[in-house]
């Protein structure tokens, strides 16, 4: 099952990502689990958040990674466009091609049925007009999905972010409170 087919609770639950419990009330919290100082409490707090941005991190590269081939994707598909439309109304296509840095070579394509897509890695499969852009077109909609889901994902971990940020907030106050308890008062 490809992650596109996957809901967002099913894509956090295979990345790992915990859901940030609300700790409004330290007190009820640290009663619950004696086994915990509020300091030690905090801590995991900290850790935690430390694994969020962590994630945070690394959703937002693999998400700048996967646009940057939307662009390319786009491009190859207008290009396909352009060779259909020639070769409907007979017609030869000019183009440029690069040689090397700085050094393009012009070339008339008169055989306009068919393209060669590289693949990657060295990979290049020469498709019908017709079929390269519907493989283009798929591309571009999984590409398209693929970062809708990233754009789930980075939201679902930022308010797993800002709710850990509210607990160790309320986990310092409490901190402050108890240690100002502990402090002789003035005398006046």
């Amino acid at each position: 099952m490809s992650s596109s087919a996957l809901t967002l609770q099913e894509r956090i639950d295979r990345l790992g990502v915990p859901t940030a419990e609300v700790i409004e009330d330290v007190d009820s919290y640290l009663k619950v689990r004696p086994e915990l100082s509020a300091e030690d409490a905090h801590q995991n707090l900290q850790t935690d958040y430390r694994k969020y941005r962590m994630i945070v991190g690394e959703l937002t590269n693999q998400k700048e990674k996967i646009a940057e081939s939307l662009p390319n994707f786009n491009q190859c598909k207008a290009i396909i466009e352009v060779m259909k439309k020639k070769k409907e109304a007979g017609k030869t296509l000019t183009t440029q091609y690069k040689l090397a840095d700085e050094i393009y070579q012009t070339a008339t394509v008169e055989d306009l049925d068919s393209v060669i897509l590289y693949m990657g890695a060295y990979v290049m499969v020469e498709y019908p007009l017709d079929e390269a852009e519907t493989f283009m077109n798929k591309n571009i909609t999984e590409v398209t999905k693929r970062l809708t889901d990233l754009d789930e994902e980075l939201e679902f971990v930022a308010n797993q972010v800002t709710t850990t940020e509210v607990s160790m907030a309320h986990f310092i106050n409490h901190i402050v409170l108890k240690n100002k308890g502990k402090q002789p008062v003035a005398a006046q």
